[in-house]
């Protein structure tokens, strides 16, 4: 399952949930204020992948040793 990260639009919380990909994208409860205005986001996780190539195994170009 997935971790998806959130933003509140009332109070600017952001905060992350474990969920099945199926789950809304909006209306979960924030866990600062609990306001119900919420959105999902990019997460800064996601959002720093590399321009590389080399993808989660390593630098491209490389070869299995």
């Amino acid at each position: 399952m997935p971790v998806y990260e959130y933003v509140c639009d009332r109070c600017g919380s952001r905060f992350s949930l474990l969920q099945p990909m199926s789950a809304a994208r909006e209306g979960h409860p924030c866990p600062e204020c609990g306001a119900t205005q919420t959105r999902r986001v990019v997460s800064s996780f996601a959002a720093q992948g590399g321009s590389d190539g080399g993808g989660a195994c390593g630098p491209s170009g490389g070869r299995f040793r």
